[in-house]
């Protein structure tokens, strides 16, 4: 049996840790419940009116709100990226987006590589986590870089099946910051504007939905030709 890297133990510990502090800290399971229900409205702005009392380590708790919702996904991290942005501004916002996706990434491959194909499969479902390998299989650092590039795509599965399949860690990292670059500098030029958000959301989508298609289209192309 295959010995759990440290990134893995670290990430089961500091799930473990938060599931204790719920249990056994009062205060923090009422404050963890109402942020869950906040949360869970998917409104920006009711989010950030919850969140502006915390200001000074709102930081921290967007942190920890982009790793907790690879478990959550009715919660997209696109919204928590937009929430980083609306309360911090498009560089410091921009700067804490790139950092949480980097570490929920990092949390969600650790985990993928740690705890095998039954309990991923809890997690993202069985069909979506064959779709991911045939899709890592066939295409790897451009399937990675285009999930992550997309606001609609499984960009959270992408991560957990990226660690189950044993994908160049680095790899893995490099598609991962191609594809998120390029969203957040879009999410933060377009700051608080509701509409600008949504019509960019989906021509982003479209664009990456679009190029997935062309490279598997040329990749089908070389193998017929060659």
């Amino acid at each position: 049996m295959k010995k759990p890297s440290f990134p893995t133990l670290a990430s089961i510990v500091l799930i473990l840790t938060v599931v204790g502090f719920y249990f056994l800290d009062e205060q923090f399971r009422q404050w963890s419940d109402e942020a869950y229900r906040v949360f869970g409205t998917g409104d920006l702005e009711k989010i950030k009116e919850f969140l502006q009392p915390y200001r000074d380590i709102g930081y921290l708790i967007l942190l920890g709100a982009f790793l907790f919702q690879l478990f959550l996904f009715f919660i997209p991290s696109v919204l928590v990226m937009s929430l980083s942005i609306m309360m911090y501004g498009p560089w410091l916002g921009g700067g804490l987006c790139l950092i949480g996706v980097f570490l929920a990434s990092v949390f969600a491959y650790a985990l993928g590589q740690g705890l095998g194909t039954y309990t991923i499969d809890k997690i993202i479902g069985h069909s979506s986590r064959q779709k991911m390998e045939t899709f890592l299989g066939k295409y790897g650092f451009w399937t990675v870089a285009v999930f992550r590039l997309s606001p609609f795509l499984s960009n959270d599965a992408v991560s957990f099946v990226g660690g189950l399949v044993s994908m160049n860690f680095w790899r893995f990292i490099a598609a991962t910051m191609l594809g998120i670059t390029p969203l957040t500098i879009i999410l933060a030029w377009m700051g608080e504007n509701t509409e600008r958000v949504k019509i960019g959301f989906m021509v982003l989508g479209a664009i990456s939905v679009l190029a997935l298609v062309a490279y598997i289209f040329i990749d089908k192309r070389k193998a017929v030709g060659g």
